[in-house]
């Protein structure tokens, strides 16, 4: 017979315990409910980031961290490449981005190029 516990009792056992149970081994309500709101709050929010991050090839929160960097990796490769990867930005965004460029980034746009062309772009999108 295996007298090992189960993967979840050992993750408990490892790191929960000492967090939501008191020194009798109690379980502290409290901390039990802040914990899962935390939890509660990762689960709202992290499927959006991983399918914002991935162009929309992975939002399950249990998703292995490594698919979903690999996905974001060459989703930003192909943009910065100039590849077919699919980026839009909302005319709300465009305009926000190109104020902030246009603020920060002016001395720049005489220097870089394709931040100049990266502000044209914008400047076309937002119709000015």
């Amino acid at each position: 017979m295996n007298n090992q516990q189960p993967e979840y009792k050992q993750v408990f056992d490892d790191f929960w315990k000492e967090i939501v149970c008191d020194e009798n081994g109690k379980l502290k309500l409290d901390q039990v409910q802040r914990e899962l709101f935390d939890y509660w709050v990762a689960i709202q929010n992290v499927p959006k980031v991983y399918c914002q991050v991935t162009g929309g090839l992975f939002s399950k929160l249990n998703t292995d961290a490594s698919y979903v960097i690999d996905a974001a990796e060459e989703r930003y490769s192909k943009l910065y490449e100039g590849g077919d990867c699919n980026l839009t930005l909302s005319t709300q965004q465009a305009i926000a981005l190109r104020n902030f460029i246009s603020e920060q980034a002016y001395p720049t746009m005489h220097e870089q190029p394709e931040i100049a062309a990266i502000f044209d772009q914008l400047q076309s999108k937002v119709g000015m």
